[in-house]
């Protein structure tokens, strides 16, 4: 018997496949970056063992929303409300595979349960998580805004 866990990631929009939808490392998508023929960049092993993501406790989403931006500030360095224009986020049911290549989980998807613009969320948890992260709210401050987000 599965266990269906709910998931969070932030896509391009339009770009979410849902139960067919797999991640690539680093974004390379199984293309060749390295022009050599034959290949010798490794793009046939650039893909997931699933869909990168971060996993939503239940009664409790300010661990993965955490997460979330800690990647997306981080490793894609948006840092700014405007970089999340034309991007969505993704909440969807699953089950749990794995890690991937950034520290994130991974997973399979078998329902998607909503799709919303990312702007508005982040326009919302960004400043917070800044200022989270310069001390000037505590832990416990950030965790409550971040499970105050109505994401479904």
């Amino acid at each position: 018997m599965m266990l269906m866990q709910k998931f969070i990631r932030i896509d391009t929009k339009g770009e979410w496949m849902g139960t067919e939808h797999v991640s690539s490392v680093q974004g390379q998508a199984g293309e060749c970056v390295c022009f050599e023929d034959p290949c010798v960049c490794g793009s046939e092993e650039s893909w997931e063992s699933g869909i990168s993501c971060y996993r939503i406790n239940e009664n409790d989403q300010a661990d993965a929303l955490r997460e979330l931006l800690t990647y997306w500030t981080g490793i894609a360095m948006l840092q700014d409300e405007a970089d999340y224009e034309g991007l969505q986020i993704t909440v969807f049911e699953g089950e749990l595979i794995g890690r991937g290549a950034d520290g994130e989980d991974t997973a399979t998807c078998t329902k998607t349960l909503t799709e919303v613009d990312a702007k508005p969320v982040i326009d919302q948890i960004l400043q917070p998580y800044f200022d989270e992260w310069y001390d000037m709210i505590s832990h416990d401050e950030l965790d409550d805004i971040l499970n105050s987000i109505k994401l479904l």
